[in-house]
């Protein structure tokens, strides 16, 4: 799966993005992600682009948007509370 950052004025394509810090600290310290990975950033309004990781300094992380997605991941089919 890919993983999905919420990243507010997410896009346009082409256009280069920070995740914000504590998009970024996940990114890094969990997910462990690296340059040239794919990635997928929303912006919470129903946009929704794919992306690929083009820098990581310390836990600032820089993505480049390739392409729009037209239908955004669906949410999970479990019930969360």
């Amino acid at each position: 799966m890919v993983p999905r950052f919420y990243v507010p004025g997410a896009g346009p394509v082409g256009e280069e993005r920070r995740l914000p810090d504590e998009e970024a600290r996940h990114a890094t310290r969990v997910l462990r992600i690296r340059p040239g990975q794919t990635v997928r950033l929303f912006d919470g309004c129903g946009l929704e682009f794919e992306g690929v990781v083009t820098q990581i300094r310390g836990e600032s992380v820089d993505v480049r948007t390739v392409s729009a997605v037209t239908a955004p991941a669906a949410e999970a089919g479990v019930r969360i509370t």
